[in-house]
């Protein structure tokens, strides 16, 4: 039972990087977005676009709130935030195997672009995504209900499955042609994937360039980024190359490292006017995140084979790429103090409105327990 391990683990790392995710509290569309919208439609919310796709985990996070006083509803989140966060994190465990799976759950919280997904219902997303991609490419260990329901929240939750599209679908292929055996984590993205995809098309997000330039530097600078935030990372990047050349598995983790650089060149396409987003320490460090879980769960998986060369690459890798994280993020984030109140903010709302202020600036008005929109920065 080594995933239990992992999730204690990787839940005793989340808080001690994490620290202020305890009292509980809302993050950004938490409620501006979510829990607003299961409030006011209900179940129909499941079905309604944010940010130009769906979001199928923190919709049901929020009707499931509904069910409880709403002055209960950060805690509800929070324990909504652990669940899948160890859910993750187990099946990361599970499908790597061995005591490289146990230490590979704690991943999602020690990769690079770590402090503002991790922690809130908002961001699960970005969590679920490289779960999903290394559970469709590595399937081995988790029952096929656990997968199937897996693969429906997460490839509903968040575009990823748009950028991971041409994995999934080789996986799918290779599998059925190999063995004639079909992969259902990977069937149930690639049918995913044209869903998300329409409602990007109907309900666009693109930012509005303000300035920049597509000068070359940026090209450095996203190999840089998509692996830890220093220059250091590229030495774990040619490490998890290395650790393709050989093995049983290495066509597992090409695919791996495939998938971080297709999303990475997505993330550069569209941001190619917003040059803020490619300079390490500001909040646009989210945008990294996912491909820096993926080189670490390169690393793991290196580290699972019985050859000495991945394996010594495997160690390499994960201890620059922690390291590294470590050195140029710090070892925790503090946002104390951000957002506490919300049960006193929903009693005195019964007798008149009363304006909620969260992380990150924002604010709701809250009119006998309802809330209504008030300020988005």
């Amino acid at each position: 039972m080594g995933w239990i391990a992992s999730v204690i683990i990787t839940l005793a790392i989340l808080y001690l990087r994490a620290p202020d995710i305890w009292p509980a509290r809302f993050w950004a569309e938490d409620l501006f977005a979510f829990l607003m919208h299961a409030q006011h439609d209900g179940i129909v919310s499941l079905v309604e676009s944010n940010a130009g796709y769906l979001h199928t985990v923190p919709r049901l996070i929020s009707l499931a709130a509904l069910t409880f006083p709403m002055r209960y509803a950060p805690e509800v989140f929070l324990f909504f935030v652990l669940f899948f966060t160890g859910w993750a994190a187990s099946i990361i465990a599970r499908t790597i195997g061995g005591f490289p799976g146990i230490l590979a759950g704690a991943a999602l919280i020690l990769a690079s672009g770590w402090s503002e997904p991790v922690g809130s219902v908002t961001n699960l997303q970005w969590l679920l995504a490289p779960t999903l991609l290394l559970l469709s490419i590595r399937p081995g260990g988790v029952s096929k209900a656990e997968g199937i329901v897996f693969a429906m929240l997460a490839s509903t939750s968040g575009p990823f499955t748009i950028a991971f599209a041409p994995v999934y679908l080789f996986v799918l292929a290779n599998d059925f042609l190999k063995r004639r055996a079909i992969n259902p984590p990977a069937l149930i993205a690639v049918a995913s994937a044209p869903i998300q995809l329409i409602e990007v098309m109907l309900y666009p997000n693109t930012p509005t360039p303000h300035g920049g330039s597509d000068a070359v530097w940026l090209f450095g600078r996203i190999v840089e980024l998509s692996a830890a935030g220093g220059l250091v990372a590229l030495l774990a990047i040619a490490l998890c190359g290395v650790s393709v050349l050989v093995g049983t598995h290495k066509l597992q983790r090409a695919l791996l490292i495939g998938a971080s650089l297709l999303l990475t060149a997505i993330v550069v396409a569209k941001f190619r006017h917003d040059t803020d987003i490619f300079i390490s320490g500001l909040a646009a460090d989210r945008y990294w995140y996912v491909q820096g879980v993926i080189w670490l769960l390169v690393g793991f998986c290196a580290i699972r084979e019985t050859g000495l060369v991945p394996k010594i690459a495997g160690v390499l890798a994960v201890a620059i790429l922690v390291t590294s994280n470590i050195y140029t993020a710090g070892l925790s984030r503090v946002w104390f103090g951000v957002g506490g109140g919300w049960a006193e903010a929903v009693e005195k709302s019964y007798s008149s409105p009363v304006r909620f202020e969260y992380a990150p600036n924002w604010a709701v008005t809250l009119e006998n327990g309802v809330i209504y929109r008030a300020e988005f920065p």
